[in-house]
């Protein structure tokens, strides 16, 4: 059953709705979702984890987690399909010592391995490129 079944909503009203909320969110992900920008914030953030774990050179944590869907009805829905038989989307997120989202990756198929999405972030990207340093997620 869905949220629509419940509700009284039609399929298409609670599709709209679940859109209309996407796109809000989506929005504020800049005012809430922020890395570490200036070697100050860089530096910080190294200080905070080697306090909590004695660990160097870390500025964030970084782990995968499938989140659920239903089928998209179409051809490419089975590339949705996580080795444990269910259909979801591989989320990454990377959270800082204050358990901060400061980056997260929501639109790979749950058939892709975590590695993937990291090699083809924007986060792989910026760490190549040498804006962290020697600092390590």
């Amino acid at each position: 059953m869905s949220v629509a079944d419940f509700s009284g909503l039609s399929t298409t009203s609670a599709h709209r709705i679940a859109s209309r909320v996407t796109n809000v969110l989506a929005r504020l992900r800049p005012r809430f979702v922020k890395r570490s920008s200036t070697n100050e914030e860089i530096r910080q953030q190294q200080e905070q984890f080697y306090r909590i774990a004695r660990f160097p050179k870390i500025i964030g944590c970084i782990d995968c987690t499938y989140c659920h869907v239903k089928s998209f009805g179409r051809e490419e829905a089975e590339l949705f399909r996580y080795r444990k038989g269910y259909l979801s989307i591989n989320v990454q997120a990377v959270s800082n010592a204050n358990m901060e989202i400061t980056d997260i990756v929501a639109r790979w198929q749950g058939s892709v391995h975590d590695s993937t999405i990291f090699n083809n972030s924007r986060l792989c990207e910026t760490f190549k490129q040498g804006h962290y340093g020697d600092a390590i997620c």
